[in-house]
């Protein structure tokens, strides 16, 4: 019976906050959802499948039911959340407009697969053949972003291949980049922490990026605004 009642409370806990974070979105429809997603390390996967993957379950589905944009974050977890992305879309369940995956430092192949199942597009050699590369639409078809961070992700060893992988060899690639700053000044409250550091971490990123691919600044600028608004379009 003890058992029990914790449970309802959970439920009750569990339709609380989602009632609140639904009435939260509604009240400010140029919101997104997240930065929310799966940490499978060592400090927090004692509670992936118990809290995390329905917790993320709820936060996909009301960014579905919203029609808002989402921010996902996946640490050790992208299997996972290919995974779960494929049960969704298996069972008929409506995906968000536009996902970014925040400072995503997997595979190449996993960004792949990603793509694939969120954008319709085929998931294997079989289904692939079946379709050229000119029957995969234009960039306003492209629904999956990648979120770089000179802080995060754009300073580890292999992000030059990762870049240079995710705008060769993914359909309309260079328009699926995005840069975000992961910084905010109510998180960090330190003496010296100053708004403008946001800024300086997306110009880094710019520069980052621009030196991976060859690119004059300008020009990434130009394409990170233009990405940004088609990701943010639903808003």
């Amino acid at each position: 019976q003890q058992q029990q009642q914790q449970q309802q409370q959970q439920q009750q806990q569990q339709s609380n906050w989602l009632s609140y974070l639904r009435e939260c979105l509604i009240s400010s429809p140029w919101s997104i959802v997240g930065e929310c997603g799966l940490d499978n390390n060592k400090a927090y996967k004692h509670s992936l499948k118990s809290h995390q993957i329905p917790i993320f379950l709820h936060h996909l589905r009301v960014a579905a039911e919203l029609n808002r944009p989402i921010s996902v974050h996946s640490v050790k977890a992208d299997g996972i959340l290919v995974d779960i992305l494929m049960k969704e879309v298996d069972e008929g369940r409506k995906l968000p407009p536009t996902i970014c995956l925040h400072s995503f430092s997997g595979s190449l192949e996993t960004l792949c697969r990603i793509i694939n199942v969120v954008e319709g597009r085929p998931r294997n050699k079989k289904e692939r053949s079946r379709r050229s590369a000119s029957n995969y639409g234009d960039d306003g078809d492209v629904r999956v972003f990648v979120g770089f961070n000179s802080w995060t992700n754009l300073y580890k060893v292999k992000a030059s291949q990762l870049v240079h992988g995710l705008v060769d060899s993914t359909p309309h690639g260079e328009c699926r980049l995005l840069v975000e700053s992961d910084w905010n000044t109510a998180d960090f409250d330190f003496e010296g922490s100053d708004r403008r550091d946001a800024d300086k971490i997306l110009m880094n990123s710019l520069i980052d990026l621009s030196s991976m691919l060859g690119w004059h600044p300008e020009r990434t600028a130009r394409k990170l605004s233009y990405n940004t608004m088609v990701f943010l379009k639903q808003v």
